[in-house]
């Protein structure tokens, strides 16, 4: 981090819903949640008296296998589940990003300029028993994660999940 730079971290209210229309619909709204979680911090930010230049960046992940969407898992079961069907196969994690710089004007209005964009990346999931599937779920790392794990995850499946 250079020096004279404030990170602050803050959470938008909004929350993730199952969608049940088509994925294609679904992978269009996937950029359109990232936007929108990153528009309600900066209403947030604005409303705190902006006093210089900020950014803020929204994301919003998403797990697609076989044209399935794999949202975060409900309860332990779906967890499981959805760790199930991606051991051994290779699937897509799409990132939608949504980038904000506001910036005081001298008249007391924010000049806003934003980005938003989605990235897609390849996975490949070794194989994993049931007892790798369990003590991972067990971790409490598959919750509130979609697909149910995260790639920088310390235990597999996430931390280990490379052929």
């Amino acid at each position: 981090m250079k020096p004279g730079y404030d990170f602050a971290c803050r959470q938008p209210t909004l929350t993730n819903r199952s969608m049940t229309i088509c994925a294609l619909i679904q992978l269009a709204q996937h950029v359109t949640v990232a936007e929108r979680k990153a528009a309600m911090v900066v209403q947030q930010v604005i409303a705190d008296s902006l006093t210089h230049t900020t950014a803020v960046i929204g994301a919003d992940t998403m797990v697609v296998l076989d044209g399935r969407i794999f949202g975060k898992p409900q309860n332990f079961s779906a967890a499981c589940g959805m760790l199930r069907k991606l051991s051994g196969r290779t699937h897509q994690v799409i990132t939608g990003v949504s980038v904000w710089m506001l910036e005081p004007t001298a008249n007391g209005e924010v000049s806003i300029g934003r980005r938003t964009f989605s990235e897609v990346s390849e996975v490949t999931f070794k194989d994993l028993s049931d007892d790798d599937i369990k003590t991972y779920v067990h971790t409490g790392e598959a919750y509130d994660k979609a697909g149910s794990y995260a790639i920088q995850a310390r235990e597999p499946p996430g931390g280990a999940l490379g052929r």
